[in-house]
Order: C-alpha cells, then sequence, then structure tokens
C-alpha cells in the first residue's frame, strides 16, 4: 500500500492547491497529488499553459487530470493544443479525450455516423501543425452520443 498522503507537507498542500485552481474538488485535488507520475504531468500542464486564470469547472479539471496521464506520449504543441481544445469546451467528455469509447457518436447538425477517435490517440499519429477541421471530425467535436440525442427528440 503505498504511503499516505501527507496534506501538511508544504509541497503537498501547495500542489493540492494548484489542482484546484483547475476546477477540482479536495478529494480529486488529493488522489492527483498522491500519484507522482499523473501529479507532475498535471503540475506541468497547468503552468505550461496558465490554467489557474482561465476559471476552469469541475468536468474540465477532470477532463485535465485524466489527460494528464496520457499527455506525455505527446509533443509539447500536441499537448498545448488538446489542452486548450478542453479548455474552450471542444472536448466535454473522457471519452473524447482519452479513448474510453463505447461506440459511434452522431453528428449533431447532419445526423450521419462518424467514427470517433480519442484526442489523444488522434494526437499521437498527427504531429503539429494539426489541421483543425480534420481533427474535429476525427475526435467528435461538436457530436453528443446517440442515445443522448434520442432524448432530446
Amino acid at each position: 500500500m503505498p504511503p499516505k498522503l501527507d496534506l501538511n507537507d508544504p509541497a503537498v498542500s501547495e500542489l493540492v492547491a494548484l489542482f484546484k485552481s483547475i476546477g477540482l474538488d479536495q478529494k480529486k485535488a488529493e488522489d492527483v497529488a498522491g500519484s507522482a507520475k499523473t501529479s507532475q504531468s498535471l503540475r506541468e500542464l497547468i503552468e505550461s499553459n496558465g490554467l489557474p486564470d482561465k476559471g476552469l469547472d469541475a468536468k474540465q479539471g477532470t477532463l485535465l487530470s485524466g489527460f494528464a496521464v496520457q499527455a506525455p506520449k505527446l509533443g509539447p504543441e500536441e499537448r498545448t493544443y488538446a489542452v486548450n481544445k478542453i479548455v474552450d469546451g471542444s472536448l466535454k467528455s473522457a471519452d473524447q479525450v482519452s479513448g474510453r469509447l463505447s461506440g459511434l457518436f452522431v453528428t449533431v447538425y447532419n445526423a450521419t455516423d462518424a467514427p470517433v477517435v480519442a484526442a489523444t490517440k488522434y494526437l499521437e499519429a498527427h504531429k503539429a501543425p494539426i489541421d483543425d477541421k480534420e481533427f474535429n471530425a476525427a475526435c467528435g467535436v461538436g457530436t453528443i452520443p446517440w442515445p443522448a440525442m434520442l432524448s432530446h427528440r
């Protein structure tokens, strides 16, 4: 069992505060701070993209912490691109960010089936400069899952 996180340690307290600045709640911030690899990656994402000043919500913070696990696989430009897509609300789900996809998504605008890949997988295969239109289509930006679409009718 890993050692218990010492919240009285100033370095740990600083990390937890940093993670809370991107919308994570206390528990999630502590959980992330307890993982050395994830906390280092998330800290780098936050600091290199000026995220504490962006007014992010809990969902965006959670997406960023999930992305931090896979971010080291990407180059700096690709990481920044993905972070910007999370911050501007283009990437809204963990499926779009990290690849836990369960099937096809349906485009809201034209209702045609389109396969969706996760942003991290796309960015591993497509280096900067990223074609925004191609990325959006491949990663399901502007789409909702089929069951959700049915509930809107």
